[in-house]
């Protein structure tokens, strides 16, 4: 496994890998699925193709609970209630 420091597309830059971290290397060229190509600079081990993607490609952050959204307005249920008058 190896952590990921930085991606570079299609050519790798003129400063060494050791200026994201001491014990980082670079590794590349790697083909992208898409076609592209990128240098990647990792500490650990080479990374694999599914490494890489999961940078380029994270997840989508879970959607906010209603509980989560009324707290983000600094509301509770009670005085939503109270808001749009309804029954409590």
């Amino acid at each position: 496994m190896s952590k990921i420091r930085c991606i570079y597309y299609d050519a790798a830059p003129a400063f060494p890998a050791t200026d994201q971290h001491p014990d980082a290397m670079r590794y590349g060229p790697l083909a992208l699925p898409s076609g592209g190509v990128v240098f990647v600079d990792a500490i650990g081990s080479a990374p694999t193709a599914d490494e890489i993607a999961a940078v380029l490609n994270p997840p989508a952050p879970p959607q906010p609970t209603p509980a989560q959204k009324l707290a983000a307005a600094g509301l509770t249920v009670a005085e939503l209630k109270e808001l749009l008058a309804l029954p409590t």
